[in-house]
């Protein structure tokens, strides 16, 4: 496997480690199985906030974030040498080729950038209490490591190819590096739409009437979106794998937070935000604003 690739992923997995070390060294003081935190008391009228966090519930968390992510570390795909050369185009589904696109090195970055920015969405929630900071952190660093780990397992096990590479022109270093063969699902979109989600649910359950509720919904959702389409112009990703990515994000930025939720009068009281439906097609998420 390519050191490029190799060096990036450790380099991840030591953010990720280094990240739960100090949620959890400093936790004692913060979770136990009663707490609830310190809430906003525009929203409830009381001293608890919408969120609670417990041992058991982080822990198991914690825990399948982790199993997710380590078989992809130890699955060695992509490291033989490539002498297919360019591919047949016309063998990639209807549905996704269409839309396929050769490298472009400027979009690439530019998806880079649009996903970071998402992943930073949360910091509007900076607005909350500085008491509540704790629990929408360690939410936050869950739903991330739910949402990377899941896409990086099924990029190792799946193995699709690029779009890029049923176009001369492809880049040299992603090929040597391994990553040519990563294609599905896109991680860049499944943390953008993590974020996007994560900000807009934690954010409507906090400011249910809140005048800013709709930019920042708007906002985190568009930069999900433009990540989305940057990695499919960029030639890195088909729109499958942008739609699995988005899918994958969503579950795991609506899912951890909504798992945390306390039994409050704000969840009874019809001014929700946010709720999830199960529909025969899948999982729809609704906002009311």
């Amino acid at each position: 496997m390519g050191k490029v690739f190799v060096d990036r992923k450790i380099a991840v997995v030591i953010m990720l480690v280094f990240f739960s070390g100090i949620i959890y060294s400093q936790s004692s003081g913060y979770i136990d199985s009663n707490y609830t935190g310190a809430g906003i008391q525009e929203i409830n009228g009381s001293d608890s906030g919408p969120f609670e966090l417990s041992w058991l519930k982080e822990s198991l968390i914690t825990v399948t974030g982790a199993a997710l992510l380590i078989p992809g570390l130890l699955i060695k795909t992509g490291e033989e040498d490539y002498t297919a050369g360019v591919l047949d185009k016309n063998k990639i589904n209807p549905f996704d080729r269409w839309a396929a696109r050769p490298y472009s090195k400027p979009l690439d970055i530019t998806g880079s950038i649009l996903v970071g920015a998402s992943v930073l969405t949360p910091a509007v929630l900076l607005a909350t209490d500085k008491n509540q900071w704790f629990n929408i952190g360690v939410m936050y660093f869950e739903s991330s490591l739910l949402a990377f780990s899941t896409a990086d397992l099924l990029k190792e096990v799946i193995q699709r190819k690029r779009p890029y590479m049923y176009f001369s022109g492809y880049p040299e270093e992603e090929v040597k590096a391994g990553d040519y063969c990563r294609s599905f699902p896109s991680r860049h979109t499944a943390m953008a739409f993590n974020g996007a989600v994560f900000t807009s649910y934690v954010f409507s359950t906090y400011f249910p009437e809140s005048k800013y509720k709709v930019p920042v919904i708007a906002g985190s959702f568009t930069l999900a979106g433009a990540t989305g389409l940057a990695r499919i112009l960029s030639g890195n990703h088909f729109i499958s794998d942008v739609l699995a990515g988005a899918a994958i994000g969503s579950a795991s930025g609506f899912l951890v937070p909504f798992f945390h939720r306390v039994n409050s009068e704000l969840e009874n009281s019809g001014n929700g935000n946010m709720d999830i439906s199960l529909l025969p097609a899948g999982l729809a998420l609704n906002f009311r604003y």
